[in-house]
């Protein structure tokens, strides 16, 4: 087997591990994975300005992509932080339409990106494939409209429990009972669920009081996600 072949599967196994094309048959799969390139970012690098068309989807390999706009007061507002192993531009690759958020680069960030000529050319080719890619956008519709009843009916606490599960879980590899950093501020964490960060603050300093966390410079640390769990139902909801 040869570099570029060795290389082609490498990439195939990023891809499918991300969830979007665990679907797709190998042979197809191979296809796209032949056509991503190695992107590197630094950390608040520009990925793509709101309105404008991305180069292509993105699987995140290391660091973060993340996803943001401004409110009518001028404070910025997190719409989503995409970690290792998921996808980003899904959607704008198959419609052509420009990015709905100001997305950049969050750390030092490595993704493998998949051109949009490239990956509507392969449907084209084996349009059963959309198939597989409905599926994956009916099941993101479907949280989303969770996630709106969950902003409606949920108190705060237990919102900002299953989003720090959630990004502890990212951290350490879907460890359940290790102890880690989750390295987002206070007011980005109030970004991501629409709250002020002196309200996140009250919630994360019960949560230290109970011992569930650990407050620190531009972090909070998970004492044990198994524990914090326990404040949460349908964490799934809050998985990317």
């Amino acid at each position: 087997m040869g570099l570029a072949t060795r290389d082609a599967h490498a990439r195939a196994e990023i891809l499918r591990r991300s969830g979007s094309f665990a679907d797709v048959p190998a042979d197809a799969l191979l296809k796209f994975a032949a056509a991503c390139r190695t992107r590197r970012y630094a950390n608040g690098e520009l990925i793509v300005a709101r309105g404008l068309p991305p180069e292509g989807l993105a699987v995140v390999i290391s660091g973060a992509i993340r996803m943001a706009s401004l409110n009518a007061e001028g404070r910025e507002v997190v719409y989503s932080v995409v970690q290792p192993g998921k996808v980003w531009g899904i959607v704008a690759a198959l419609d052509g339409l420009g990015a709905t958020h100001e997305t950049r680069a969050y750390g030092a960030t490595e993704a493998l990106v998949l051109p949009r000529a490239s990956f509507l050319a392969i449907l084209g080719a084996q349009p059963e494939l959309y198939a597989s890619f409905a599926r994956m956008l009916c099941h993101r519709l479907r949280k989303a409209h969770g996630m709106v009843d969950e902003f409606a009916l949920v108190p705060l606490r237990k919102r900002l429990a299953r989003q720090l599960c959630v990004l502890a879980s990212a951290e350490a590899g879907g460890h359940a009972g290790d102890s880690v950093r989750v390295p987002f501020t206070q007011a980005e964490l109030g970004g991501m669920l629409s709250a002020s960060r002196p309200t996140v603050n009250r919630e994360l300093r019960r949560m230290q009081d109970e011992d569930l966390v650990e407050l620190s410079y531009r972090g909070v640390r998970v004492k044990q996600i198994s524990r914090l769990l326990e404040v949460c139902e349908n964490k799934e909801l809050y998985c990317y």
